[in-house]
């Protein structure tokens, strides 16, 4: 095994089991209403763990959606997956989730980020704010970003779930804000 052989082993297909990241998201887009536009346009949804650290401004990521492009920071999934093309049928979101966090996590922590992570899919829309698809009348995909640091759905369902919205709240009431 070379060096280059090692860096793939960085990532795993997550479990197909109820308590993984793929069981917990597939209830919800079963079961959330909030989600069944995943449902209905059939997204594909490939799910990952992640073995190594993540940081981004100094906070470990705990875990992300993002849509198949292979620059940057994901440029080393993208290489771990063209390395097993041949089981590779292009998802329209990858989901990666951080190995150690989830296995120490409590599951409703665990289901709190699940949902966190779908809460950024969304259907694209055009210019005059009509749903887009391809050219196989498939949904065109696209990613929303935070209305905050959380999503205030989130926050609403699971509280102060990773310890940071309660910094959040204490910081916006020191600075007036109620």
């Amino acid at each position: 095994m070379s060096d280059t052989d090692d860096e793939f082993e960085a990532f795993s297909a997550a479990p197909e089991t109820e308590d993984s990241p793929l069981g917990v998201m597939t209830r919800l887009i079963d079961t959330e209403g909030m989600f069944s536009f995943l449902k209905t346009g059939e997204a594909r949804i490939a799910v990952f763990m992640r073995h190594f650290p993540k940081e981004k401004q100094g906070r470990i990521v705990l875990g992300e959606l993002a849509l198949p492009r292979f620059q940057g920071g994901l440029a080393r999934l993208g290489s771990w997956l063209l390395q097993r093309a041949t089981w590779f049928q292009g998802p329209d979101y990858i989901l990666m989730i951080d190995q150690d966090w989830w296995d120490g996590a409590r599951p409703e922590a665990q289901e709190a980020l699940v949902f966190h992570e779908l809460m950024h899919a969304e259907h694209a829309v055009d210019r005059d704010g009509e749903l887009k698809f391809d050219d196989e009348g498939r949904p065109v995909w696209s990613l929303k970003g935070h209305d905050i640091e959380e999503f205030r759905e989130v926050a609403r369902r699971y509280g102060d779930w990773s310890g940071e919205i309660g910094t959040f709240v204490d910081a916006a009431r020191i600075g007036g804000v109620t």
